[in-house]
């Protein structure tokens, strides 16, 4: 069987075309994974901050006072976050 001489233009147009589907289908695909990491890093937080809220109502004792700390750096509201000066190179020496 002989090839017509658009058997390679064809066949190409072919390729471009399933390419093009697949890489559609990938962009969806990489749309719902980052959907879900999203999701999943709010959910975290919210738990996370359900434990800091649990553990400082609680009053757990010294054994946990410096993870309270961080955790209160982490939820610190922003209002109170733009009132701290950040530290120079002068005051950190």
């Amino acid at each position: 069987m002989r090839l017509s001489s658009d058997a390679p233009g064809a066949i190409y147009n072919a390729l471009i075309r399933a390419m093009s589907l697949i890489t559609i289908a990938l962009n969806q695909l990489n749309e719902f994974a980052d959907d879900t990491m999203v999701a999943l890093g709010s959910d975290a937080y919210l738990a996370s901050l359900m434990v800091y809220r649990c553990a400082k109502q609680a009053g757990i004792g010294d054994a946990l006072d410096a993870q309270l700390d961080d955790l209160a750096k982490r939820f610190a509201r922003k209002s109170a976050a733009f009132t701290e000066k950040p530290a120079t190179a002068a005051s950190a020496k």
